[in-house]
């Protein structure tokens, strides 16, 4: 018992006296410079997760603090960036600040300090960070650009031409180098440098507005107005991007939805479209039941030309949300781009049922109704467009297009008069006005106006063709081929790759009986479009009206491998192969069989035609003859003769067991398409 009194208080003074130690050795709370007090914040209206993150991230801070400066410098920055990812810039700036207090050699908390101040406006602050991160990192592109920046904002663009000078941009910088030089060249009145250096910014980058706008600004200084207002008309606030992984990783810690939102419509603006559809995608994953998300996630979809997706995601939006206008407006518009114009209708008046003042769901159901040749409910339509936006050329012009489909065309020609007046540049107005004159026989009129179309700058290829195409048309109408074969020549020069525009030159040129250039054109535009059967069947045809037999039939089966089923095309072969009078391209079997298809698909008297002298051609001549009996009656009833002629004349052939033989066949030249 005594022995165990002893142990036991031998032991408890061992345990005082090893507190004891330890006390002694424990490390004290470290000594902290003087800090900045973090703002109040108001989180309420944080998303639940951000305010999480946030809360999680100021506790760490207050632990840090008992353990070292370094612990608590990173407790700070890592507090900052959260602060900074989810727009909180005051205490962004000042946790930032706190870091770079208490670690004054790290470079990621100067440089985005000076991220955070100079998107506050604070740009001395801004300034003496980025000149810090300057000095710790020398090599860096990032904050010698931004520091230009913020120089060029303080007025001094010599030190911000010299901090651009003094590193190498590298890959996907060279926009921001160019376009600040520019900016800097520009404030020191350098004008020809300015452009030089903002032209090359906006071929590195032309989705950035700011350069353009930048651009124009220094044109009209060197009197260069039309280019000027060109690149000005162009111009927005969005300027070059270049990489910088510590602010996107920034970005990263924020994950609400309303911080994919943000940096989704980022991206969205910024032209990246694969990466803001991955961002909204994101958000909706934070936020299922989000509708701005939806929205702007089919917006980049139909960007992307994603229409189908974009009608998904937008379906699935009115399902959850089927009061909301603009979820109603959107798909609309979506299936108006899909060629579903009908069904477009009905959303886009559920979308003014909703809201009756949406100026914008009226203007494109007018325009869809348009399409649809709906005019009197077009006319409904623009008239409420009208109210909300009464001087709005748009709706004026769709006005006044409603009053001539309801038979007002001089009211209607008298309004766009009036508006192009008053709109010079107006150039659909212009269009519609020369169409309104063609069509109440005023053709001179109408050329003059399409002249005045085609004098803009502003027009571009697509449109350009679109109006040289009208104009020839009301030429050739008029009885001037030249001057119409010539406006197709300029069509073809507005767009080269255009098959449709090589057709519709062709189409004029055969039957100017230009046939040889005729033919080099229709080859060119399927070379250009495989898919353009009319050009094959015109080229075709004019081979065997030109005795190119050979190369007819060799182009006839490449035109057939596309379009198996296209009537015409099989029709035109079978005739060749029953009818040619070359040896070597005659082959009754394949026009027989060419022959039935091409009477399945269209029983038309050429296919019929067709079909008998096929049969002839493989020594069916009996049945040639009941066939081609039975066409000449149905000729003879009808009263054509000249059909009855040529149908007696080969029935005779048939009779006197004799295949039809003629190379150039009697079908007309085909005229559909861009054909005048």
């Amino acid at each position: 018992m005594i022995m165990h009194t002893s142990l036991s208080n031998a032991l408890r003074f061992l345990v005082v006296g090893l507190l004891v130690v330890l006390t002694a050795c424990a490390e004290p709370p470290p000594e902290l410079p003087p800090l900045e007090p973090l703002p109040e914040l108001d989180l309420e209206s944080v998303e639940d997760v951000a305010r999480r993150q946030i809360a999680s991230a100021s506790e760490r801070v207050e632990q840090a603090t008992t353990e070292s400066v370094r612990a608590t410098a990173d407790a700070y920055g890592v507090l900052a960036q959260l602060y900074h990812a989810y727009d909180l810039g005051e205490a962004a700036a000042t946790a930032y600040a706190n870091a770079r207090t208490l670690d004054p050699t790290a470079f990621t908390w100067a440089y985005l300090h000076g991220v955070v101040a100079a998107g506050e406006g604070d740009f001395p602050t801004a300034r003496a960070a980025f000149e810090r991160a300057v000095e710790l990192q020398p090599r860096s592109a990032q904050p010698r650009l931004r520091l230009a920046n913020v120089l060029l904002e303080q007025g001094e663009a010599e030190a911000a031409a010299e901090q651009l000078r003094a590193f190498d941009a590298g890959a996907g910088a060279e926009a921001a180098l160019a376009y600040g030089l520019g900016r800097a060249a520009a404030s020191l009145s350098d004008h020809d440098d300015a452009v030089a250096e903002l032209t090359r910014a906006a071929e590195l980058d032309p989705q950035a507005g700011a350069v353009r706008h930048a651009l124009g600004l220094s044109l009209a200084r060197l009197g260069r107005e039309e280019e000027a207002q060109a690149a000005l008309a162009a111009g927005n606030a969005t300027p070059p991007a270049f990489p910088d992984p510590l602010l996107d990783a920034v970005r990263a810690k924020a994950v609400s939805s309303g911080a994919y939102l943000r940096r989704g419509n980022q991206a969205l603006t910024a032209g990246d479209l694969e990466k803001a559809q991955a961002l909204f995608t994101r958000g909706l994953e934070a936020d299922r039941d989000s509708i701005e998300l939806r929205l702007n996630l089919a917006i980049a979809q139909v960007r992307a030309g994603a229409l189908d997706a974009a009608r998904s995601t937008l379906e699935d939006a009115r399902r959850r949300a089927p009061d909301n206008p603009r979820v109603h407006h959107d798909l609309g518009n979506v299936l108006r781009e899909q060629g579903r114009a009908t069904e477009a209708v009905p959303a886009l008046r559920r979308a003014v049922e909703l809201e009756p003042t949406y100026a914008d769901a009226w203007f494109n159901l007018a325009n869809t109704l348009a399409e649809l040749d709906r005019w009197p409910e077009v006319g409904e339509a623009v008239a409420r467009y009208r109210e909300e936006r009464p001087d709005d050329a748009r709706g004026r012009y769709l006005e006044a297009m409603a009053l001539a489909a309801g038979g007002e065309r001089p009211e209607a020609i008298r309004r766009l008069r009036a508006l192009v007046e008053a709109q010079p540049d107006d150039l659909v107005a212009r269009r519609g006005l020369g169409g309104l004159l063609a069509e109440s026989g005023d053709i001179p009129a109408a050329l003059m106006v399409y002249e005045q179309v085609l004098a803009s700058e502003a027009l571009d290829d697509s449109a350009r063709f679109g109006v040289l195409d009208e104009a020839a048309r009301l030429a050739w109408q008029r009885g001037r081929r030249p001057e119409a074969i010539a406006l197709w020549r300029r069509g073809v020069e507005a767009q080269p790759q255009s098959s449709a525009a090589r057709t519709a030159l062709a189409n004029a040129l055969q039957l100017a009986g230009q046939r040889a250039e005729a033919i080099g054109e229709f080859e060119r535009a399927v070379d250009l479009d495989p898919s353009n059967a009319t050009a094959w069947l015109s080229e075709t045809r004019l081979r065997i009206l030109e005795n190119q037999p050979a190369v007819a039939r060799g182009r006839l089966e490449q035109a057939l491998a596309l379009h198996p089923e296209n009537a015409e095309l099989a029709g035109t072969a079978a005739r060749l192969y029953a009818t040619s009078t070359n040896d070597a391209v005659r082959d009754g079997a394949r026009a027989m069989e060419l022959a039935r298809l091409a009477y399945g698909l269209d029983p038309s008297l050429d296919n019929a035609e067709t079909l008998a002298m096929a049969l002839a051609e493989i020594g069916r001549f009996e049945e040639a003859i009941r066939f081609q009996t039975q066409l000449a009656h149905q000729a003879q009833q009808s009263g054509d003769q000249r059909t009855l002629r040529r149908l007696v004349k080969n029935l005779r052939l048939f009779q006197n067991r004799r295949p039809v033989r003629a190379e150039a066949t009697d079908r007309r030249p085909t005229r559909r398409g861009t054909s005048p």
